[in-house]
């Protein structure tokens, strides 16, 4: 027996009177569409609260923008659903069904993802189970989704793309998260009891604080991700690639400097260009030290002192860089590209374009995109045209700073400090929590 189906003309109507009835209007009705067939259909930028939508269909829906916090979608088929900067906290998607759904930017924070078994009657009248076992996210793109606290129990996400992901205090009891892109995503606090995390990319990410007993990591890249030892006993890191020590460089580290020097100095001609590529050098000081154009991808710098240094053209890509000090540096050309930079503290860094002679005056801009620069020290920091697209800026210090020409398209700017900050040419499109008063 199929779903009854719902055409657009009869769905506005609904729509319109339930915003009635979730602002507390007369009139009003709660949207109810259980078990039907809403497949294709555009919810966009509506206000849908505590809505019921227990066992629906919905591929294909469009439901950017849109308020669903306490919506009921027990049971329902999302594939391929869009619920981009979606408002879903507090739902209930258990036993939903979200194969290739877009969620990035959305709000699943204290949503109910869980196992659901939903019973439903066949065409004799029996009820018959049609949606058993957590929520399925399977090659979901989720990129920059929030889902503190929430409830994922179960949760089958194989090949999703959770980078840059909030899944603080999470409940992944169980999850399968395997080969999936986990690339920056924060799991402070999760439980990942006997959690499959293998074959994931975790560049990025913090591990810290979560429980990961029994978490299976076999053949995951685990090189820039923030991660305690002691934590990591009970783990199953089979295969794992785990990043290098300080002390597994091919020379010393004073003589890795020497040469990088000369190979700066000479333009290449001398010596040899430092690559502390997968490195965990967490805590190493090297301040006030030319370290032009060197290498830093997937480093793990936790707490590392760059203050004053010349890093000009530099590459972090996908480092973790929590609480580290650039307090005066010039980064002025620097790729921090995914890089985890919570904390850190670049009060009076240079960030501007970096002149390139080569190329006949042009200009190399910092890269920042996707960088997470939550509470960050951004103050009297020259940022002027740099690339900080889809980056988190949640409760960064701006104050002061020169943003001329800045790309924000799509970051995250939520309790940002911009007071006094020169933003003449910036690009917000798209961006949210921008407060310029």
């Amino acid at each position: 027996m199929s779903d009854p189906v719902v055409h657009q003309k009869d769905l506005d109507p609904l729509i319109a009177g339930h915003e009635r009835f979730a602002r507390g209007m007369r009139g009003g009705l709660r949207l109810n569409l259980q078990f039907r067939d809403a497949s294709g259909l555009n919810f966009a930028n509506r206000d849908l609260r505590e809505a019921a939508m227990v066992g629906g269909r919905f591929n294909g829906a469009v439901f950017k923008f849109c308020k669903l916090s306490g919506a009921n979608f027990y049971g329902a088929v999302l594939e391929m659903a869009d619920f981009s900067s979606a408002d879903l906290t507090r739902a209930d998607l258990r036993g939903a069904i979200l194969r290739g759904a877009i969620l990035e930017f959305a709000d699943l924070s204290g949503a109910d993802l869980r196992d659901g078994r939903l019973l439903k009657p066949d065409e004799d009248g029996n009820l018959v189970p049609i949606a058993v076992g957590g929520a399925v996210t399977e090659k979901a793109q989720m990129s920059h989704s929030k889902l503190i606290g929430a409830k994922l129990g179960r949760l089958m996400s194989q090949q999703a793309d959770l980078s840059h992901a909030n899944l603080a205090n999470a409940r992944l009891t169980d999850a399968d998260l395997s080969n999936s892109d986990l690339r920056g995503a924060i799991f402070v606090g999760a439980d990942l009891t006997n959690t499959n995390m293998s074959g994931c990319s975790l560049s990025g990410a913090v591990l810290a604080g979560a429980m990961l007993n029994g978490t299976k990591f076999e053949g995951a890249d685990l090189a820039g991700a923030f991660f305690r030892p002691s934590e990591m006993r009970d783990a199953r890191l089979a295969g794992a690639q785990l990043p290098k020590n300080i002390a597994d460089l091919d020379k010393p580290l004073q003589i890795i400097l020497r040469e990088h020097l000369a190979w700066t100095e000479s333009l290449g001609a001398k010596g040899r260009r430092a690559d502390f590529s997968r490195i965990d050098m967490s805590g190493v000081k090297l301040a006030k030290i030319d370290l032009s154009a060197a290498l830093f991808v997937q480093s793990t710098l936790v707490e590392a002192d760059f203050g004053g240094a010349a890093l000009t053209m530099c590459d972090f890509t996908d480092a973790m860089l929590l609480n580290a000090q650039f307090t005066g540096a010039d980064l002025r050309g620097v790729k921090f590209s995914g890089a985890n930079l919570i904390g850190s503290n670049f009060r009076g860094a240079k960030l501007a374009p970096m002149p390139i002679s080569s190329l006949q005056g042009k200009r190399w801009h910092a890269n920042l995109e996707n960088a997470n620069l939550s509470q960050s020290n951004l103050s009297a920091c020259d940022l002027e045209g740099a690339n900080l697209t889809r980056s988190i800026l949640m409760h960064a210090d701006l104050r002061d700073a020169n943003l001329k020409g800045a790309n924000f398209r799509g970051a995250d700017l939520t309790g940002a400090d911009l007071r006094d900050a020169q933003v003449s040419g910036a690009d917000f499109t798209g961006a949210s929590g921008v407060n310029l008063s």
